[in-house]
């Protein structure tokens, strides 16, 4: 087994050591590790989730919990977080726990068709149109796939509303 120096250039090794292991660069905005996923879930606090969760812009209200890079690698497994909410206002509480049931659906649903899950269920799709489904130009559209491009993901609403302009607006999906 290789021995990985983890200090200095990060992304380099990241490059280096896993290239075709992940879809992306090694930059995040979000702190790895059980230590970060930890401190995270202490800090959250839903208050105002249900209202607020839609919100993108400006940065500083957005209403998304950050949690789900913790989720989705299992450092905060989904009982845990459930646990944690539970004193929180109810309508945020709920809403709250209803973004986790979507965790664990699409957890079943892999369990159960495995990686058909990434190819189409219902109706098959035509791939081979020109361009990738981003018209550049569109100042909504150029800060979310920039946001994408920098941070390596999305928040959940950014992400839906990104999806849903690309297979419905642009016929991709």
């Amino acid at each position: 087994m290789k021995k990985l120096e983890i200090k200095g250039d990060l992304e380099g090794l990241v490059n280096q050591d896993f290239m075709g292991l992940h879809s992306g660069g090694g930059r995040s905005s979000i702190q790895g590790g059980q230590s970060a996923a930890d401190q995270a879930l202490a800090e959250l606090n839903i208050s105002g989730y249900a209202k607020n969760r839609s919100q993108v812009l400006p940065y500083d209200d957005r209403g998304a919990s950050v949690l789900s890079p913790y989720i989705r690698h299992n450092l905060l497994p989904l009982q845990r977080v459930w646990d944690h909410v539970a004193k929180a206002p109810f309508a945020d509480r709920e809403k709250y726990r209803d973004e986790l049931l979507w965790q664990e659906y699409a957890r079943h649903l892999y369990a159960r068709i495995g990686t058909r899950l990434f190819s189409n269920l219902r109706f098959e799709q035509i791939w081979d149109k020109p361009g990738n489904g981003w018209p550049a130009g569109m100042a909504c559209v150029d800060f979310a796939t920039h946001e994408l491009a920098e941070d390596g993901w999305l928040v959940n609403q950014s992400r839906m509303w990104l999806a849903s302009h690309w297979t419905v607006r642009n016929e991709f999906g």
